[in-house]
């Protein structure tokens, strides 16, 4: 077998094309076949080179596409790394005449480069012109276009917005769970509206509820090109039948049943196994409860349609008869009673029903789906976002619509060449855009992928889409060498999938082996180990014990669990005592964790390893694709933040307290209740954190809470305890992101992040992409890896163990939608809800799904260098799996017909085949815990004592990033805009209520607008005819909530084009009702149309393309002295002439650093910026409350004139430094301080506070400002 093997390596070169890099022509479609471990990075990165050298491509022409933001980064850096290290060899060999010169002396003639590229490129370029080609490269690499599938969509529709006919402003968003779960609720909501309760209960007990409606839809939404066949049409006909019958029955039961129930007890020929009188009073039971909740149309009394038909078919004639002994049936027959055939009756129209139901639910499902996928994409236009599937369908719309062929033949003259990385998880839409760009006109596309490595169709992955392509491409180039692995395991692999002529059914997949390359890895080396479980390639065998048709799989799950965690246990131990090492001589090194990786196909299945290494106190991490946010961590967070907010709930605080980051027990918890001193001392805690997370921000609470409270000593004591402490770490992390991510909309409110936490876990969060959530490795030590067979492609470890191979999953019987590629129309993908032919459909399915688990095999076993462990037996339902095709060649029918002897012959031949194979029982975990290291001090051994240098300056500490309201209140943190919880004020105490007012917490950018000066403001601030609010003002809710509301409002809105329906949805992500609709839209419509300077200053005449919101800064200040500050002010400025009195009685952070800020809108009117903050504070109820006067009073209050001015400050600094001839006096127009409440368009400058400091107060306060100071004293 091995021979054969290798004469097929040796035929390579005839079956199909061996790639050689330095050679394949640069021109045309081509596709490029990777198997695992043969170089595809390498590759990629040899072809671009040769773009880049060859064609003469600058960087930002040659398109490289890949699936990942991980990949992505990975292929930047390893072509960079190639075109510096083809720039050294080209500089070298231009050195040469110059060195020669130098000495004269002959030098020994250099070996010639292994690189055959590199080589090639050496013998064919002039390295003047190899060099400055290398040099541009380098140089301008930021410009290389090298990016995910979704980056590149994004890019070419941004750049090319005309020719796509895209809009040019559009938010992308990672995530759209919510706006489908929205959909999937009013899409379960309309149905359910409408049903009769037959239906109604029906339906809840086949999907339960919405989220099941979303599982169900979701895989195929944004999926235009599955055929979906719909059921025959469904009629009312068998559940009339059933109406029919129902009452009669129900009549029958309650007349007959007691005589005829006592009859069967008694009946002498009935089978006691079926008919036991106990068994036959809970059947009777049940059909008589069920008969009674039934309404006419057969629905239950619960809602239900399940009716109980095993219990009613047991009074069938037919099943009676059954029951019936021989003897019985000769002497006196079944029981008979015209109760039994109406009871059978019953069940032949229940079935019927069912089937009509059935039918029904196809329907319904089929017209979901296209209701769904409308809906989506309306919400989403409504609200201008778009999702990471809309980007290619936008691209394929524009590309294949009216101006496609101007789009593509823009994006060919963008990228003259594209190198598509994973092809093998491409779809039919990601095809068509390559295809449409670069199928035509020679250019130079590579696809480049494996097949036997497609594995993720749970994301969309389509295959047949792959296989098209090659189609398409002509007959693809192969790389034939394994780099990854010793010879003898590339040999096992080899024998595993030659064994059968189709390894993955699909015939149109030929597994090809490959060739060991001539220098593998340094050698595994293990003393002492027993004959035949050192082979590279090693199958623990399970048997069945006697009586087993099959091996339970909790039983073998268990079994082989212990035997991994023994046997890594046991290689450590040798590699502690040197026995078991990587390499041979002065390069070898011992054995540790790191070097071993147990693959599984869940987290479930990792959880259960990581516990056994446990056991015997083996080190281990796990790494896969879960959600931080769905650990147990995340919960407690949670819980925790909610006692924070609210602290003086005490049942939120006990929650808090009952979770493991605080640690209080039962008992504790009790005892703590009845102390009043100490539980007091508890609540006040938390309100000291509360006040901590209100006053300097969420981070500044979190640390001071972790390290009060010892949260990290207390969750490391557990046995998982880095595991936790690392999801604890990335939630923190994480929470800070979302803190900030919307200017500050979210903030420091406890509350907001713990509803953020929940929206996250339901897949409703945005704000985050899907990479940021996924769980972290806990550690980077050298311990074991458990790593999901997914998450594992690409990876390679020296020891890999696949204790799993064997569990497929079970069979799962699905209503739903049955997605499948049709071999009679071309393997065309089609999405089947009910069709007459859905059983031989559901049988391909079936069969895709075979295949994807013998292709997660390929990728399983091939992650190892040296040696690969699997287990194997005949377990419950492995008939389906990967290893039961392998190696016996059996189909799930047949598999469990073959006895432990076919299987045994069929494993030992496989092994007699090839060496590098052996085959053994699964060993006895005999469950010694590995002994912990030794833990001799480091300075026991000889040679020197080693000390850290010390550092005996000062570090600077009051070094900070300040916001304005943090550089007042000594925080860091923005605040929220809050609005003011004050009462109605009168004229005589309209000072103090606009003390209540706190500050915006983006307020940092106030700053740009044309106003003249605080008097010239105020006496344009005209107050209103009538005293009353304009409409909506008084009437929209306060607080914190409702200021953030009004602010992404007008953030994310359209000025020119008010859209009242996004007004409701932006509510109700704050919290509020539709009933808060009106008045919202009334105070944004006002805004938008008031004249806000007195000179047309119109948010709604504004140029989009004029307009910048939320623009954030960042510039350094330094420490500052109050005093020098105050008389850089001067008197007369401010809202009410007294700014620098006011200055001089702050105690703002004494800490020098940077002041950072969040602008509302900057925009440019006239020629001149201006900068706008909103306020949506309650100043009162009178519009004279929003006047000149008060206006000015709430601004001095709040200080928020010194605001604006360090924000003009900050924008001065920006535009001094970009703008050439920037003159303060001709650009500059001013802040203007939009109180919201006040604002009513006609009315004067009610509600609009204007600012424009004179040039000389800024020059004087930013001198002020930029003061040196030392960081290391």
């Amino acid at each position: 077998m091995i021979f054969q093997i290798r004469m097929i390596v040796a035929d390579l070169d005839t079956m199909m094309r061996a790639l050689e890099a330095q050679s394949v022509p640069l021109a045309g479609v081509q596709a490029i076949e990777a198997s695992a471990g043969t170089g595809k990075t390498w590759s990629i990165a040899a072809l671009y080179l040769r773009l880049v050298l060859e064609a003469g491509l600058p960087v930002e022409r040659v398109l490289v596409v890949t699936y990942t933001n991980a990949a992505t980064a990975e292929l930047r850096s390893r072509i960079r790394a190639r075109l510096a290290e083809a720039r050294e060899v080209f500089q070298a060999r231009l050195d040469e005449p110059v060195a020669a010169a130098a000495d004269p002396t002959p030098a020994p003639t250099p070996d010639p480069t292994p690189d055959p590229v590199l080589a090639a490129l050496l013998a064919a370029l002039d390295p003047r012109l190899a060099v400055a080609r290398l040099t541009l490269a380098i140089e301008s690499f930021d410009l290389a276009a090298i990016h995910t599938i979704h980056g590149f969509c994004q890019r070419a529709l941004a750049e090319r917005a005309f020719e796509s006919g895209q809009p040019f402003e559009a938010e992308l968003s990672a995530d759209d769970t919510a706006l489908l779960r929205q959909g999937a609720q009013d899409l379960w909501r309309r149905e359910l509206d409408a049903a009769d309760p037959a239906w109604a209960g029906w339906l809840a007990e086949r999907l339960a509820g919405p989220e099941a409606l979303l599982a169900a839809l979701r895989p195929h939404l944004g999926k235009p090109y599955l055929q979906r066949l719909a059921p025959p049409p469904w009629d009312r006909t068998a559940e009339d039948a059933l109406a029919a019958i129902l009452d009669d029955v129900r009549g029958q039961w309650r007349a007959r049943a007691p005589a005829v129930l006592a009859m069967l007890r008694q009946w002498p020929g009935l089978s006691q196994s079926s008919y036991k009188p106990a068994r036959i009073d809970k059947a009777a039971e049940a059909v008589g409860a069920w008969l009674e909740q039934t309404d006419t149309q057969g629905g239950d009394g619960n809602g239900g349609g399940g009716a109980p038909k095993k219990e009613i078919a047991l009074f069938t004639p037919a099943k009676l008869e059954a029951g019936t002994t021989k003897k019985a049936m000769q002497e006196t027959g079944p029981p008979q009673d015209p109760l039994f055939a109406a009871l059978e009756t019953l069940l032949d129209r229940l079935d019927a029903a069912d089937e009509a139901r059935q039918r029904r639910l196809g329907q319904w499902l089929h017209d979901a789906l296209a209701a769904a996928d409308a809906a989506l994409a309306e919400r989403k236009a409504r609200r201008g976002l778009l999702s990471f599937d809309d980007l290619l369908l936008r691209l394929h719309q524009g590309l294949t619509g009216e101006g496609g062929d101007a789009l593509a033949a823009a994006l060919a003259e963008r990228y003259q060449a594209a190198l598509i990385d994973e092809f093998q998880d491409t779809d039919p839409i990601q095809f068509a855009i390559f295809q449409r760009v670069f199928g035509a006109g020679g250019r130079p596309l590579f696809f480049v992928g494996d097949p036997k490595q497609a594995i993720y169709s749970f994301r969309g992955a389509d295959l047949q889409a792959y296989l098209e392509a090659r189609a398409a491409a002509g007959e693809p180039w192969v790389l034939g060498t394994n780099r990854r692995s010793v010879p003898p395991l590339v040999d096992a692999v080899n024998a595993v999938f030659a064994r059968r002529a189709a390894p993955f059914i699909d015939s149109r997949l030929a597994f090809q082996a490959v060739a060991a390359a001539p220098s593998p890895p340094p050698p595994l080396v293990i003393d002492g180990e027993e004959p035949g479980h050192c082979a590279p390639f090693l199958i623990w065998r399970l048997t069945r014990e006697e009586g087993q048709k099959s091996i339970p799989k909790g039983h073998a799950t268990a079994r082989i669990l212990r035997a991994v965690a023994a046997d890594i246990a046991r290689l450590l131990a040798l590699g502690a005592a040197g026995r078991a090492r990587l390499g041979e001589g002065s390069g070898a090194r011992p054995l540790c964790g790191g070097d071993i990786a147990v693959l599984v196909r869940g987290h479930h299945q990792g959880r259960q390893m990581r516990e056994a290494l446990a056991a015997l106190n083996v080190a281990s991490v796990r790494y896969g694709q879960d959600s931080v946010f769905h650990s147990r961590e995340a919960l407690e967070v949670e819980r925790l933040l909610l006692a924070v907010a609210e602290p003086g709930r005490e049942g939120l605080v006990r929650a808090a307290l009952a979770t493991d980051l605080l640690g209080l027990r039962g008992a504790e918890l009790d005892a703590l209740a009845r102390d009043p001193a100490r539980w007091q001392a508890r609540l006040d805690r938390f309100q000291e954190w509360h006040g901590l997370c209100r006053d300097q921000g969420f981070i500044r609470m979190w640390r001071a809470l972790l390290v009060e409270e010892g949260v990290a000593a207390r969750l490391l004591a557990h046995p998982d305890g880095e595991r936790r402490m690392t999801n604890l770490q990335h939630l923190s992390e994480l929470l800070q992101q979302l803190s900030h991510h919307h200017g500050g909309s979210v903030g420091q409110d406890a509350a907001a992040l713990a509803k953020r936490i929940a929206d996250e876990r339901d897949g409703a969060g945005a704000g985050l992409d899907g990479e940021a959530r996924q769980l972290r490795l806990e550690s980077d030590e050298q311990v074991v890896k458990i790593v999901t067979v997914h998450a594992s492609k690409g990876l390679e470890y020296p020891i890999v163990y696949c204790p799993f191979l064997w569990d497929a999953g079970g069979r799962r019987e699905d209503d739903g939608p049955l997605r499948f590629h049709d071999p009679a129309d071309g393997h065309r993908a089609k999405l089947d809800f009910g069709s007459p032919r859905r059983d031989i459909h559901a049988r391909q399915a079936a069969q895709e799904r075979r295949e994807e688990l013998l292709r997660l095999a390929y990728v399983a076993l091939t992650r190892a260098k040296h040696r690969c462990v699997l287990a194997w037996g005949p377990m419950t339902d492995a008939g389906d799996s990967a290893p039961a095709w392998l190696f016996h060649g059996a189909e799930p029918a047949d598999f469990t017909g073959l006895d432990d002897a076919a299987l045994g012959a069929d494993l030992e031949a496989l092994a007699a085949d090839c060496p590098a194979i052996a085959v053994v029982p699964l060993p006895d975990a005999d469950g010694t815990p590995l002994a912990p290291p030794a833990t001799e001090a480091l300075g026991a051994s000889a040679g020197p004592t080693l000390a850290a240098r010390v550092f005996h300056g000062r570090v600077a500490a009051s070094w900070r990033t300040h916001s304005f309201s943090g550089w007042l209140a000594t925080a860091d943190a923005e605040l929220p805009d809050h609005d003011a919880t004050v009462r109605t004020p009168s004229l005589a105490d309209e000072e103090k209520e606009a003390e209540s007012a706190p500050a915006h917490v983006d307020d940092l950018f106030a700053d740009l607008l044309p106003l003249a000066s605080p008097a010239a403001s105020a006496a344009s601030a005209v107050s209103t005819a009538s005293d009353a609010l304009a409409a909506g003002a008084g009437e929209f809710p306060r607080g914190a909530e409702a200021g953030s509301a009004l602010h992404a409002l007008l953030e994310r809105g359209r000025f020119d084009a008010f859209d009242a329906d996004a007004v409701a949805d932006t509510l109700q992500a704050f919290g509020f009702g539709a009933e808060w609709t009106p008045a919202a839209a009334s105070l944004v419509r006002n805004t938008l149309a008031a004249d806000l300077d007195g000179h047309g200053l119109r948010l709604a005449d504004l140029d989009p393309a004029r307009t910048l919101r939320e623009m954030e800064f960042l510039f350094p200040v330094a420490s500052p002295d109050i005093a020098r500050l105050a008389r850089a002010i001067g008197p007369g400025q401010g809202a009410d002439g007294r700014l620098a009195e006011r200055v001089a009685e702050l105690a703002p952070a004494q800490a020098a650093g940077f002041l950072k800020g969040y602008i509302d809108l900057v925009c440019e009117h006239r020629g001149r910026l201006y900068l706008l903050d909103y306020k949506s504070n309650w100043l009162g109820a009178r519009a004279a409350d929003y006047g000149a006067e008060a206006l000015a009073r709430a601004m001095a209050a709040e200080n928020y004139d010194l605001q604006a001015l360090l924000y003009t400050v900050a924008l001065h600094r920006l535009q001094r430094l970009r703008r050439a001839g920037y003159d303060y006096a001709r650009h500059m127009g001013g802040a203007l301080y939009l109180f919201l409440r006040g604002i009513e368009p006609g009315v004067g400058a009610s509600g609009v506070f204007a600012w424009r400091p004179d040039a000389g107060l800024v020059a004087r306060v930013d001198a002020c400002l930029t003061r040196r100071q030392r960081f290391f004293e």
